[in-house]
């Protein structure tokens, strides 16, 4: 197949999976893969993963958010931590990887879109995320408190005895960001971690300030 053919076929997917091309195309799979790396060499294609792919820049047909590529790098995963974190606001600043949540093992991905980190949660605290539109696509992510409790859940070791103090001094988190008690509790006790809830009462008192 000629790239033009391959580009007409395909450039409305936002992220195209190899499976996908060879179940629509028919082709055979080793011409397939022969034809995919050349057009990443040829800069066409921009490896995202092995089997994962995105048209370069000008070919594309729409823009990819780079939140998007996060889900489908690693599936099931969603959104969460620092990138959901500045997202809402509880923390100011914005953050150079994408951090996700899967109950998967963790895994680092770093391509030319970025770079995305997938921190393990057990599978009974998958929860708590909804799926919303970024660049009209759409994207999984954290409810903003479930974003909360998987950050404090997975720092919790970086806690002392006045985490109260670290979460606004260390961590930045904004008094007055808004947050519903009963939920921040309710999603930490899927953990069954007592530390954590602990430290989701902190954050509570924390957000729960007038800024």
């Amino acid at each position: 197949m000629k790239y033009d053919d391959f580009r007409k076929k395909f450039k409305k997917f936002p992220v195209l999976d190899i499976s996908t091309a060879l179940r629509i195309t028919g082709e055979n799979p080793q011409v397939m893969r022969n034809q995919i790396t050349r057009w990443v060499k040829s800069g066409y294609l921009i490896k995202l993963k092995r089997g994962l792919y995105l048209f370069n820049e000008t070919d594309r047909g729409r823009d990819v958010a780079q939140l998007f590529i996060a889900n489908k790098l690693y599936e099931p995963s969603y959104v969460s931590m620092e990138t959901a974190l500045s997202l809402y606001g509880i923390i100011p600043e914005g953050v150079a990887v994408v951090t996700s949540v899967t109950a998967k093992l963790t895994k680092r991905f770093q391509n030319s879109t970025g770079n995305f980190m997938y921190q393990h949660v057990k599978p009974q605290a998958f929860r708590g995320f909804r799926q919303e539109k970024f660049g009209g696509l759409p994207v999984f992510i954290a409810e903003p408190e479930k974003a909360v409790v998987d950050f404090l859940y997975l720092n919790a070791g970086r806690f002392t005895k006045d985490p109260e103090g670290q979460l606004k001094k260390s961590f930045r988190f904004q008094p007055g960001a808004g947050i519903d008690p009963r939920r921040v509790r309710a999603l930490a006790d899927l953990f069954q971690n007592q530390k954590l809830k602990r430290l989701a009462e902190a954050a509570i008192a924390v957000l729960g300030e007038k800024a």
